[in-house]
C-alpha cells in the first residue's frame, strides 16, 4: 500500500465530488474543466503553482523539556511580507536526532508570533536555546 508521509495541498477533491459536479481534470494540459449535465464546458481554469515561500520560525525563549513531556511553545515568524496570517509549519529535521518532535501544522500568525506543540521523547530533559530555528 502507498502511504503519503507528507500530504500538503491547497485543494483536495474526492472522486465522488468530481463525478457529482461534472469536473474534468486534465493533468497533461494543467487545466480543470467544469461541465454541465450535457458535458458542455461551462468554466475552465489552469493549475496554479503557489509560491514557495520559506519563513524562519524561531523559538522565542529558552525552554527545558522534562523527559517524555509535551509543551506549547511561543515562536516568532521572521517575514518581510506584511499581512501573513497563516503559514504551513514543517519542522527542521535536525531536531529529530535530539529526539525532539514537532508536527507539521497550519499555524495562525498574529504580530509575527505563533504557538506550536513540542514533544521530548527522550528519557532525559532537553534544553533548547532562544532563537533556535525550528524550520
Amino acid at each position: 500500500a502507498d502511504v503519503a508521509t507528507n500530504l500538503v495541498t491547497d485543494l483536495l477533491l474526492g472522486n465522488d465530488w468530481i463525478t457529482e459536479n461534472n469536473v474534468i481534470i486534465r493533468s497533461p494540459q494543467q487545466r480543470i474543466f467544469l461541465t454541465d449535465k450535457y458535458h458542455r464546458i461551462i468554466a475552465t481554469t489552469p493549475f496554479i503553482k503557489p509560491p514557495d515561500v520559506q519563513l524562519p520560525i524561531l523559538l522565542m525563549d529558552e525552554i527545558t523539556l522534562p523527559p517524555y513531556s509535551e509543551r506549547c511553545i511561543d515562536v516568532k515568524v521572521k517575514s518581510r511580507m506584511n499581512g501573513i496570517t497563516e503559514a504551513l509549519f514543517e519542522p527542521a529535521s535536525n531536531l529529530y536526532s535530539k529526539q525532539i518532535l514537532l508536527t507539521n501544522a497550519l499555524i495562525r500568525i498574529d504580530n509575527s508570533k505563533s504557538k506550536l506543540m513540542i514533544i521530548n521523547v527522550h528519557n532525559r530533559q532537553r534544553t533548547l536555546s532562544k532563537n533556535i530555528k525550528l524550520c
